[in-house]
C-alpha cells in the first residue's frame, strides 16, 4: 500500500510567561522550587533564565499554570519541546527538561543530560496522552549540598507537531531511493491457538513496523504518530518492542516497533 507523502509542520510556541520562553526581559509567570529565578545577559539571544539553587535534592523552574495562563494541550496530539542549556556557576551539572502533568503527577516526556560551558540545544517529541495541568519544568538535577550554584536555560519552546499529509507505507521493503518519511511493515510470526478440541480459530500475530525519517526529531515524531494510530486501531494490539537504529546506508534514522495482535480466523 502506497500513500502520498507528507511533511511535519511545527506550530507556534505554546509557552507563556518569561517572554514566551525567551526570557529577554524577565521570568514572569515561572515559579521556582528550591531555587531563585532571574534573568542575566549572555543568552542564546539576549538575556537568559538563571536558576540559582537554594536547597533540596533538585531545583527547577516551572512554566505558568493555573490560575495564570497555562499550557493548553490536546490529548492524543504530538508536541516538540526544545530548550538551550548552559553551565552556570555550578560548572557542568546534570539537568532534566520535562513535560509534566502536575495535578496527575504523570511525566509526559523528558530529556536529560549534562550541561557544558557552551549553549547546547536539546529536543524531545512526545504524545500528550493524559494528565491534568501540564507544565514544563527546567530542572537542575543535583543536590544543593553537592552543587549550590546556578544553571542557565534559554529559548524554551513547546510546539504542536502535525503532518500535512499521510506518509508512504510499504509491505516488506521500500523501493530504491524512497521519499522520506516512510513506513515498512511485515509479519514476523504467527502462533495459532489450540485447545483440546483443536484449532481455536484464533492466532497471535507479531507485526514489525519500521519507521524511517531523515533526522532524529522527525523519526521520533513519526514513531509517536504510529503508536498513537495503533492505540486507536479497531483491533487489540500490544507494543512489545520499540527500538532505535541509525541507518547510514539510507542516510536516515529508523525506529522499529513490534506489535502483538490477536486475530480471528
Amino acid at each position: 500500500m502506497t500513500m502520498a507523502g507528507g511533511t511535519i509542520s511545527v506550530g507556534s510556541n505554546l509557552i507563556t510567561g518569561g517572554d514566551s520562553g525567551e526570557f529577554t526581559t524577565n521570568s514572569n509567570g515561572w515559579t521556582g522550587l528550591d531555587a531563585d529565578l532571574g534573568t542575566i545577559p549572555g543568552g542564546v539571544s539576549g538575556d537568559c533564565l538563571k536558576i540559582t539553587s537554594t536547597g533540596g535534592l533538585t531545583q527547577y523552574a516551572e512554566s505558568p499554570s493555573f490560575p495564570l495562563p497555562a499550557l493548553s494541550l490536546t490529548t492524543g496530539k504530538h508536541y516538540r519541546v526544545t530548550a538551550w542549556v548552559k553551565s552556570g556557576t555550578s560548572g557542568d551539572d546534570a539537568f532534566i527538561i520535562q513535560l509534566y502533568a502536575k495535578t496527575s503527577a504523570i511525566e509526559i516526556g523528558s530529556i536529560s543530560g549534562i550541561s557544558s560551558n557552551v549553549w547546547t540545544q536539546y529536543t524531545f517529541d512526545c504524545i500528550y496522552t493524559s494528565g491534568i495541568e501540564p507544565v514544563l519544568r527546567l530542572i537542575k538535577n543535583t543536590s544543593h549540598v553537592a552543587s549550590p550554584g546556578t544553571m542557565l536555560f534559554d529559548s524554551v519552546s513547546l510546539c504542536e507537531l502535525t503532518y500535512t499529509g499521510p506518509i508512504r507505507i510499504y509491505p516488506l521493503k521500500a523501493p530504491q531511493n524512497p521519499t522520506y518519511p516512510f513506513i515498512v511493515y511485515q509479519r514476523i510470526s504467527t502462533n495459532p491457538d489450540y485447545t483440546l478440541g483443536g484449532f481455536a480459530n484464533l492466532s497471535n500475530v507479531t507485526i514489525q513496523i519500521d519507521c524511517y525519517a531523515t533526522d532524529h526529531a522527525g523519526i521520533r515524531t513519526l514513531s509517536s504518530a504510529l503508536h498513537t494510530a495503533m492505540q486507536s486501531a479497531p483491533f487489540k494490539n500490544i507494543l512489545e518492542n520499540d527500538m532505535d537504529f541509525n541507518e547510514p546506508d539510507l542516510e536516515g534514522y529508523r525506529v522499529t516497533q513490534d506489535y502483538s495482535i490477536w486475530i480471528n480466523e
